[in-house]
């Protein structure tokens, strides 16, 4: 009864708030109660365990990018590619072969190295703002 059911069993005519009884029913306690229970748990992590904006300002912007940096070019494709209507995929995937983008070239190389710029500046943006972009709480 400390943990099942997972919902509320019974007739819900009549409930209150965080509590797992009902006139007609119940709930588990420990299900009933989780949203109060890891609220003051993440509440007591970042107030008096950890400062958020400390960690995430150790973190070297340039190791952030480099990690990223695949997720990105998968990401950027397949937005090109949904954006794009049927025929005119065709007509890029000519223009990059007709260009020669190929993976040494220095047009994707520049590309790479304007990525890279902005997922660093994009790091340092995050540490500076943190805690106006990342509500643990609401996580």
């Amino acid at each position: 009864m400390l943990f099942y059911p997972l919902d509320f069993w019974g007739f819900a005519l009549k409930r209150w708030p965080e509590n797992p009884l009902g006139l007609f029913g119940w709930q588990g306690i420990v299900p009933c109660k989780a949203e109060l229970m890891s609220g003051r748990i993440v509440d007591m992590v970042t107030t008096k365990l950890v400062d958020m904006s400390e960690v995430f300002r150790r973190i070297e912007p340039n190791a952030i990018a480099k990690l990223l940096e695949p997720e990105v070019d998968a990401m950027a494709k397949s937005i090109a590619y949904e954006a794009l209507p049927g025929s005119y995929r065709r007509v890029l995937d000519q223009v990059v072969k007709g260009v020669g983008l190929q993976p040494d070239s220095p047009a994707l190389e520049r590309l790479r190295d304007i990525q890279h710029k902005m997922l660093v500046g994009l790091t340092r943006d995050l540490q500076r703002n943190l805690p106006s972009v990342l509500d643990i709480r609401e996580m």
